[in-house]
């Protein structure tokens, strides 16, 4: 691998799986970059997001470090708040003077896919949704909406990485060049949200494009909007890389 191959860091979505994910990395294949694809949990995304994908993330960082990846041009790419719960950590990391991996890792650009939101209590039925979506059994699928009903809350009130996840996201002293790719129509990642994000961003001086659809459904923007999505992809890396 050449040293100025660059890396891609691909932090899918909740519940995505592997050949989800493996259309994207074969855009940057095909660019001859190397990518890294790691899969995000909804149970560890809303219940242990200080905890397990905190280490989740941190050990991507480790990884990293141990092939020697360290110095090569690395693109964090994000997508729901699956991926950027994984990435809030790794952000975190990267720029608190006191942590291990503290600016070991040449972030050259980040990319958000749907994200980031604001997980605040209007979040409550939108978590509901999206976890109970894919359960087929009407009384299961009622126990685990009422409970959720029940314990998201606590969560949004009490979890201390909850409570602080967006405003760490839009002060983050990391400020490479940021794309965000996000739709109007999406009804699991309000556009309000990531439009006041990129906006803060840009007041702090960071270069962030940023492409709003009228409509697309939740990580499937490419999908639907394949030529243009692809285009804006290419062009922020050459950006990037220039």
């Amino acid at each position: 691998m050449n040293h100025d191959t660059p890396v891609v860091i691909i932090l899918g979505w909740n519940s995505s799986k592997d050949n989800h994910l493996r259309k994207y990395s074969e855009l940057f294949e095909k660019r001859h970059f190397s990518t890294v694809r790691v899969t995000a949990n909804p149970f560890n995304t809303f219940f242990r997001s200080g905890s397990k994908v905190k280490f989740i993330s941190h050990y991507i960082l480790k990884t990293l470090s141990e092939y020697n990846l360290t110095e090569k041009p690395v693109f964090l790419y994000s997508f729901s708040n699956g991926g950027c719960a994984m990435y809030f950590h790794i952000m975190e990391a990267l720029t608190k003077s006191d942590s291990e991996f503290f600016n070991t890792i040449n972030i050259r650009g980040s990319i958000f896919d749907s994200c980031p939101i604001n997980p605040n209590i209007e979040s409550v039925k939108l978590v509901q949704s999206s976890v109970t979506d894919n359960v087929k059994n009407p009384i299961a699928k009622a126990a685990i909406w009422y409970s959720l009903g029940i314990f998201t809350p606590l969560v949004v009130y009490l979890n201390p990485t909850v409570k602080k996840f967006m405003s760490e996201l839009e002060q983050a002293p990391l400020h490479s060049p940021q794309l965000v790719l996000y739709s109007k129509s999406d009804r699991l990642a309000p556009y309000k949200d990531i439009d006041k994000y990129v906006l803060v961003r840009r007041a702090l001086g960071v270069s962030v494009t940023a492409k709003c659809w009228e409509k697309s459904g939740h990580v499937n923007h490419m999908r639907e909007h394949p030529e243009e999505y692809i285009k804006y992809l290419n062009e922020f890396l050459d950006h990037c890389l220039r």
